[in-house]
C-alpha cells in the first residue's frame, strides 16, 4: 500500500522527498522506511516513533546509513548519529543530511514496550536508552514487586526463560539476594510462538522450543522469569514443564 501510494503521490509533487512526505499525510500506523534512488537514501519514522530507526555516517565521512537497531551500524564500522525523529524525514545525499519535519509532533511518542522488553538486541540504543541497561532496569522493578507480594521471600532459585528475559532474571537474582540458574535448555531451530496459527500448535510449540534440565527445579521453589508473554497461553505450558521437571 506504502509503494502504491509514493508511486501516486510522486506524479503530483515536484521530487522524490514531497512524494513521501504526502504519503505520511495519506497512511496511519507502524512504519519506518528507507528509500534508496539513484542519488540520494530517504529515511522517514511514523509520527508515533513506534518502529525505531537511526541514523549513522560511514567510515572516514564516506556516506551515510540508516536501521532499524544502532548495533547494524557497528556491524559495518559506522558511527551512531541520532535516532530519526517520530515524523521525520531524513534525506542523506551528496551535500550531506537534511530533514522534513512537517510530521514531528503531530502525534504523542510511543515506541513499541516490546522493542525495549525482547524484540532488539541489548547492545542496540533506542532513542537514547541502551536496551541492555532497560532490561535491567526491568529486573530491578520487577524484584520490587516479588518483594513486595512475596514478603516471606521463599524461592529457592530464579530460572529465566531465554534468551532475552536473562538480563532480567539475573538482574532481579542479584537485586534480591536469589540464587540464579539457566533451567530451561532453547531449540534454536523453533520460531516465535506467539505468532503461530491456533493454540494447539502453540502449545505444541512451547514443548518443542523448551526442554527442562531437571536437576536444576527438582525440590525447589522456583521463580520463573519470562519476558514473552503476549498471549498468555503458554505461561501455563512453561509451568507445567516446571513442575514435570520436579519444581515445588
Amino acid at each position: 500500500v506504502i509503494a502504491y501510494l509514493l508511486t501516486q503521490n510522486r506524479l503530483l509533487t515536484p521530487n522524490i522527498e514531497m512524494a513521501v512526505s504526502r504519503t505520511m499525510d495519506d497512511i496511519e500506523g507502524a512504519y519506518s522506511l528507507v528509500i534508496m534512488t539513484h542519488t540520494k537514501l530517504i529515511a522517514a519514522r511514523d509520527p508515533h516513533g513506534f518502529r525505531p530507526l537511526c541514523i549513522g555516517e560511514l567510515p572516514d565521512g564516506s556516506g551515510w546509513a540508516f536501521a532499524s537497531e544502532s548495533c547494524a551500524l557497528d556491524a559495518v564500522g559506522a558511527k551512531f548519529v541520532r535516532d530519526v525523529k517520530p515524523g521525520e524525514i531524513v534525506i542523506a545525499d551528496h551535500e550531506g543530511l537534511r530533514s522534513i519535519e512537517d510530521h514531528c509532533g503531530t502525534a504523542p511518542h510511543t515506541l513499541c514496550v516490546f522493542e525495549y522488553i525482547y524484540f532488539a538486541r541489548p547492545d542496540s540504543i533506542m532513542d537514547g536508552a541502551s536496551v541492555h541497561e532497560a532490561r535491567l532496569l526491568m529486573g530491578e522493578k520487577l524484584g520490587d514487586k516479588v518483594r513486595s507480594v512475596l514478603p516471606e521471600m521463599d524461592i529457592d532459585v530464579v530460572i529465566p526463560i531465554p534468551d532475552t528475559s536473562v538480563p532480567s532474571a539475573l538482574q532481579l537474582a542479584n537485586y534480591l539476594g536469589l540464587s540464579f540458574r539457566m533451567g530451561f535448555i532453547k531449540n534454536r531451530y523453533v520460531g516465535r510462538t506467539f505468532i503461530m496459527p491456533g493454540q494447539a500448535v502453540r502449545k505444541k510449540s512451547v514443548r518443542q522450543k523448551l526442554n527442562a534440565i531437571a536437576t536444576e527445579f527438582a525440590g525447589k521453589n522456583v521463580l520463573l522469569v519470562d519476558d514473552s508473554i503476549v498471549r498468555g497461553t503458554t505461561s501455563r505450558e512453561i509451568v507445567e514443564m516446571a513442575r514435570a521437571a520436579g519444581a515445588l
